[in-house]
């Protein structure tokens, strides 16, 4: 159950941290939590993960990740909260509501 709450923290505070341009002040304030406790959580993304989001592709990787996240449907993961409903991630493009379906021709159907 730890593990879990962890990895929701991770998550919301990994999409937060996108929200805010990657500073780790304004995250701090949006979570109500210190800004240490967000560096601590970002570098612990980091070490879990292996990615470095200083590097764009890797950065990249980790937005398209949060996005498949909120399309799949954060409730049935056990990942609430990790953002707002019918809210894009900064720079995603598209930005389509959660459970808004693809037209068939998009999937091939």
């Amino acid at each position: 159950a730890m593990d879990r709450q962890r990895g929701t923290e991770f998550v919301s505070t990994l999409a937060c941290y996108f929200r805010e341009n990657n500073s780790p002040q304004r995250t701090a304030r949006t979570l109500h939590v210190h800004p240490n406790t967000v560096t601590y959580r970002i570098r612990r993304i980091c070490e879990i993960t292996g990615l470095q989001l200083d590097v764009y592709r890797d950065r990249m990787l980790a937005q398209v990740a949060l996005e498949v996240l909120d399309a799949l449907g954060a409730e049935r993961s056990g990942l609430q909260g990790v953002r707002p409903p019918g809210t894009a991630l900064q720079g995603a493009p598209g930005g389509r509501p959660p459970g808004t379906a693809l037209p068939s021709s998009a999937t091939g159907s």
